[in-house]
């Protein structure tokens, strides 16, 4: 069946998905008064069959805009060379998408690990302004389950930019030099419909780094707009890490603000990536199954 449309009688709605209005063939259009004459049929470039010319109701005439397939093996070849391409170009297209995300080339086909990120990414776009803040020790998967939730976010379609706060303030700091617009960059974390902002708490801070991320977290937070926050502290502990500036009130206010909007994720265990380094270096002997030396924990954060 063309993909245009459905056929007359054929074209009813399933209630999940927008209804196509249907294709009439030539003698449903002269039934229904909607022509005196019909275009002749095209041929297969195939096999040189006549196809019926389809068209689409307009305003009490017919616009023929394609015809009936063809079933011979040339046609059919056609078509699911013509599939491949479509799924192909959605790949790549998806493929870009994560990549102006800023999602890391690791973690591009990460998927949750941990039950409530995987629930959290399958409610999306459902979540509201309800956002994550998953901490743990190091090597226990945060960044992996917070690139995941961003996959799922970016695939359903919302604006999604993967990042840190080291990564902003640097971002912001080209534009005093390269006399780019700082407002615009701080836009682009304080508009997009997720954000999720990676390892917070590594970076150095300052009166300037902590003003410019209260501004960050308050903009979204006033604008309902979800939040994914990994860091390797709790949040009291974040917060005193925060306020080693002398900024109390500012750092008190970013934390508030993260537990009014994020659900605690807490992740425990071992260091996964000292884990896959263990097994890195035992590599087995020549002639052993090559792939008992490689570990599927490779990415973790």
């Amino acid at each position: 069946m063309d993909s245009v449309g459905r056929i007359g009688a054929d074209a009813e709605c399933d209630g999940r998905q927008p209804c196509r209005q249907a294709l009439v063939t030539p003698e449903e259009a002269l039934a229904q008064g909607l022509v005196r004459e019909v275009p002749p049929p095209a041929r297969c470039a195939h096999c040189g069959r006549p196809l019926r010319p389809l068209g689409v109701p307009v305003f009490g005439s017919v616009a023929w805009v394609s015809h009936e397939p063809c079933e011979c093996d040339g046609a059919e070849r056609e078509r699911r060379e013509e599939e491949r391409r479509a799924l192909d170009e959605m790949a790549a297209e998806r493929e870009r998408r994560l990549e102006r995300s800023g999602i890391p080339l690791r973690f591009r086909k990460a998927t949750p690990t941990e039950a409530r990120c995987a629930a959290y990414a399958d409610a999306l776009p459902g979540s509201g302004p309800n956002g994550l803040f998953i901490h743990g020790p190091v090597g226990t998967g945060k960044t992996h389950n917070a690139a995941a939730v961003a996959i799922a976010a970016s695939d359903r379609g919302l604006r999604t930019v993967f990042t840190s706060a080291i990564a902003i303030f640097s971002s912001i700091r080209e534009t005093f030099d390269g006399g780019g617009s700082s407002r615009r960059a701080l836009e682009r974390y304080s508009s997009c419909e997720m954000l999720v902002l990676d390892d917070l708490g590594k970076e150095s801070s300052s009166r300037w780094s902590l003003t410019t991320l209260f501004t960050i977290v308050n903009a979204r937070y006033e604008g309902m707009r979800p939040t994914v926050v990994t860091s390797q502290y709790t949040l009291s502990q974040l917060r005193s890490r925060l306020a080693s500036t002398g900024e109390a009130e500012t750092a008190a206010a970013i934390a508030s603000r993260i537990a009014a909007t994020c659900a605690d994720v807490e992740l425990t265990g071992p260091d996964l990536r000292r884990g896959a380094w263990g097994q890195r270096d035992a590599r087995p002997a020549r002639g052993t199954d090559p792939g008992r030396g490689r570990s599927r924990l490779d990415g973790f954060r």
